[in-house]
């Protein structure tokens, strides 16, 4: 009786483990050459090539993953909003973007655009980039768009 326990116990995180995978391969992810360092929930990664990817979790709402795709240490999960993609109903976005505020050569991750089953997410202003805002008040952002391979 011990053995049906555990063997029904295993099965049913096996099961768990199993139905996660699917929800992060539910989302295709968003690709990018990003060349400039940008900032993204008060951490600076590099110029380099980056996936951009959403997490379908119950666990972790509004997640997702920015994680530079030659050097996976600097992986970032981020809490963004659902952002509303701008394309008209019958309009297919074959590439999608990557939306940058650039306060005089600091970029801040703004937005993420994608393929109807990619990411669309807005990210929020963070504490870092309120400091930039403030010490240059006369200056206004300018958006770089950034548009991604896949």
């Amino acid at each position: 009786m011990k053995m049906k326990t555990i063997t029904l116990k295993a099965l049913v995180i096996v099961a768990g483990v199993l139905s996660a995978a699917g929800a992060f391969a539910q989302n295709h992810a968003l690709t990018a050459n990003v060349p400039f360092a940008f900032s993204v929930d008060n951490q600076v990664l590099p110029a380099g090539r980056y996936e951009i990817q959403t997490i379908s979790n119950e666990q972790i709402p509004g997640g997702v993953i920015v994680r530079n795709i030659d050097h996976p240490r600097y992986t970032v999960l981020v809490l963004a909003s659902n952002g509303q993609s701008q394309a008209l109903p019958n309009h297919v976005i074959t590439n999608g973007r990557l939306v940058f505020n650039n306060y005089d050569g600091k970029y801040f991750l703004r937005e993420a655009r994608g393929t109807f089953n990619a990411v669309n997410a807005d990210f929020p202003v963070t504490k870092s980039e309120k400091s930039v805002q403030r010490q240059k008040q006369a200056l206004l952002p300018t958006q770089a768009i950034v548009v991604a391979g896949q």
